[in-house]
């Protein structure tokens, strides 16, 4: 209770009320509203996105003020701006975090073959220009194969809409993708393995549904606001529209990520794009290590 009231200090919220939108779930089925109790698991669960959603929010709130200092409201000349690529993540184990970034990779790359590589060859050709082809891997299938439909995100957001267990979105990935497909996947009995263009990583499938669940409920929404710091208010809580009542699930994290995702290729597909290109130099991330085989291949 102590931790409680300190929270609730922090942000400027009664107690009770933060007590209640993470111990319980307010249900609506039809005119009828249940309050139903969360379990121990569900309210770790709403702590930890509430807590993710205030860092959000907090993350947010600094880019804005960044971009505000910096603006100049005036200009209306070109503009360069500076996209700093997550790079691949390959770890020991690999989760859902790693899978979202990878994918954004993927997404990046596809763009710098449409835009540099396939574009600047198709010109040299429609010009006449003595040129020798440069052979690209096109990695356009592997992007749907994690965010096409159906794709390994979309059959995650099902598993968890459904209530299936990680275990059965491993065999639904299984199912869909026999074929052409299943040299890029490869499903074991509790993981899986994606060829991306940067090397094969190996995904842990446990976890990944509980990742990918989205449970800050309408409940902590109205908590937070309700808040009476400025500082809290000026985090744009307020702007978030909630209807009367539970009527539906939130957004999975992927399916809002995927939005994200595609308005970042948008706005790059509207811009002139240059690159500075970073060549890992090993795979085991260890200084003083040169792969040949390794750089050669990138």
């Amino acid at each position: 209770a102590q931790v409680l009231d300190v929270c609730a200090y922090l942000i400027g919220v009664d107690s009770k009320a933060l007590e209640t939108a993470l111990t319980t779930n307010l249900i609506t089925a039809g005119r009828q509203k249940i309050r139903k109790n969360n379990n121990k698991l569900q309210a770790e669960f709403a702590r930890d996105t509430l807590a993710k959603a205030i860092y959000s929010k907090l993350f947010d709130w600094i880019v804005k003020r960044i971009n505000v200092s910096i603006e100049n409201p005036g200009f209306k000349g070109i503009q360069i701006g500076v996209l700093d690529i997550y790079g691949f993540e390959i770890f020991g184990v690999n989760s859902f975090e790693q899978l979202c970034i990878n994918f954004v990779n993927e997404r990046l790359q596809q763009i710098f073959i449409e835009l540099t590589l396939k574009a600047e060859q198709e010109e040299y050709a429609s010009e006449g220009i003595p040129w020798k082809q440069i052979k690209y891997y096109d990695n356009k299938p592997l992007c749907e194969l994690i965010g096409g439909k159906p794709g390994l995100l979309s059959l995650l957001d099902d598993a968890v809409n459904t209530g299936k267990t990680d275990a059965m979105w491993l065999g639904d990935i299984r199912n869909s993708f026999k074929g052409k497909k299943a040299n890029a996947v490869v499903v074991a009995s509790d993981q899986f393995t994606v060829r991306h263009f940067a090397g094969e990583v190996t995904y842990h499938a446990e976890g990944f549904g509980i990742k990918n669940k989205d449970t800050l409920f309408h409940d902590m929404i109205v908590v937070m606001q309700s808040s009476n710091e400025s500082f809290v208010k000026a985090h744009g809580w307020k702007d978030i529209v909630i209807s009367s009542g539970q009527k539906k699930r939130p957004p999975t994290v992927s399916k809002q990520f995927r939005g994200q995702v595609g308005k970042l290729m948008k706005a790059l597909h509207q811009c002139t794009p240059h690159y500075i290109r970073c060549i890992k130099p090993n795979a085991v991330k260890k200084p003083n290590t040169f792969e040949l085989k390794e750089v050669r291949r990138q």
